[in-house]
């Protein structure tokens, strides 16, 4: 469940930050972004090191906002832990969510975007904006924060 948070403060309102092993946090437009990610590795109640002091290994797909080792050397080493990523485009093979559950959210929330766009072309919501070389751009107007997805 992604919370959208413009200011990124925590705890967020109406959701409860106290249960053991989970944290909810969002970046201010409700993704996770890079000060996400080492929040998340710095948060113990989702990641703490090995009690028995052996290497953690912590999979990551190759999402833009996980950092790489070298971005986040400090937070790693105080879990005794390292990054490993999976191949390029093999996100649904690891997270069978991504391929079935997400993907119909997605296919869902594609043919709203694709509604929306019909209707500002039917109701002639252009740009109107030139490009250098004198051609008309031909792009749709953004419809704004009211439309997300």
């Amino acid at each position: 469940m992604v919370f959208m948070n413009k200011d990124s403060s925590y705890p967020i309102r109406g959701v409860k930050d106290d249960t053991p092993g989970v944290c909810y946090r969002t970046g201010p437009k409700g993704w996770m972004d890079k000060r996400v990610f080492r929040e998340f590795l710095g948060e113990r109640r989702s990641m703490c090191a090995d009690r028995l002091g052996r290497v953690k290994t912590i999979f990551l797909d190759n999402c833009s906002s996980h950092l790489s080792e070298a971005e986040c050397k400090t937070e790693l080493t105080k879990l005794n832990a390292r990054l490993k990523f999976f191949p390029a485009n093999a996100t649904d093979l690891c997270q069978p969510a991504d391929s079935f559950v997400i993907a119909k959210i997605k296919d869902v929330w594609a043919r709203k975007w694709n509604e929306k766009k019909i209707d500002l072309i039917e109701d002639e919501q252009w740009q109107d904006s030139i490009r250098k070389d004198g051609a008309w751009s031909g792009k749709l107007k953004n419809p704004g924060k009211n439309f997300f997805l």
